[in-house]
């Protein structure tokens, strides 16, 4: 029996042709633009990554640059860096995953921040 495969939500981002602008004067774009990072040269959010306001409403700007370069990001995806520089903007070195997926990434390349849980070995009246 054939499965129809689920309708993804895609999110559509009002991206004006000022904005565009705006996002590209804040971001440096080098000579060879495929391969080496687009440096974000604007503000960032406290974890490093730029972002911008569009519509009035904050965006980060990887995100907004990869809709205006590569097309829209499905609802609850994410966008994985190849690079794993947090103020690269540059759509060449993004691609669409999940958080799972995003999640396996930084662990196969020892950026996994999350310290585990002390294990107990008995219970709080133990203690």
């Amino acid at each position: 029996m054939d499965e129809e495969e689920p309708e993804i939500e895609v999110v559509v981002y009002e991206i004006t042709p000022k904005v565009i602008t705006r996002v590209l004067g804040k971001t440096v774009i080098p000579d060879d633009e495929e391969h080496e990072c687009w440096e974000w040269q604007g503000s960032r959010t406290y974890d490093g990554y730029g972002h911008v306001s569009v519509g009035g409403k904050l965006f980060l700007a990887h995100r907004v640059l990869y809709v205006v370069y590569k097309g829209e990001i499905p609802s609850g995806l994410v966008l994985l860096h190849s690079c794993d520089n947090r103020k690269c903007v540059s759509p060449h070195h993004l691609r669409v995953g999940t958080q799972a997926e995003n999640l396996q990434d930084m662990h196969n390349k020892g950026r996994w921040r999350r310290k585990p849980h002390a294990q107990s070995k008995g219970t709080a009246r133990d203690a």
